[in-house]
């Protein structure tokens, strides 16, 4: 069974989803719906996890949930402080409820970076800089 869809996902407060259906030239592109909340006078921004579900279901249509491949990452810069660690598991996770509740009958599976690296020859034996330029450059080819 041939993919249908491809969603890469950056699940930052600034990041979106960028999709590649399989009957169009032109990537889709969805911003990540935000809203303000105000809680003791401080403002903060939070996911809409109800409009975020509204654009994947928009995307997903007609789609069977076994033939949308979708790729979410998240991964804290260095020296980031607590709160944009936080900050970034609380997106990684509204995400991840979107999607598992558009595709409820689809099968999960988490693939953490270094099992799926295993798998490419080009990177064996790699490490540090040489290993994340080879990853990058074999990106580049796709």
């Amino acid at each position: 069974m041939t993919p249908c869809l491809f969603v890469g996902v950056d699940p930052d407060l600034k990041g979106g989803l960028v999709a590649l259906h399989h009957t169009r030239k032109d990537p889709i592109v969805y911003p990540t719906r935000i809203f303000i909340s105000v809680l003791n006078s401080k403002k903060r921004k939070k996911i809409d996890i109800n409009r975020l579900v509204c654009d994947i279901q928009s995307l997903a249509s007609g789609i069977p949930a076994e033939q949308i491949i979708v790729h979410i990452e998240s991964a804290p810069v260095y020296n980031n402080g607590v709160v944009a660690a936080r900050t970034i598991g609380y997106c990684l996770g509204i995400w991840e409820t979107a999607f598992a509740s558009v595709c409820l009958e689809a099968k999960v599976q988490v693939v953490h970076s270094r099992t799926w690296q295993n798998n490419f020859p080009c990177l064996r034996g790699l490490k540090g800089k040489h290993r994340k330029t080879a990853i990058y450059n074999y990106a580049k080819l796709y």
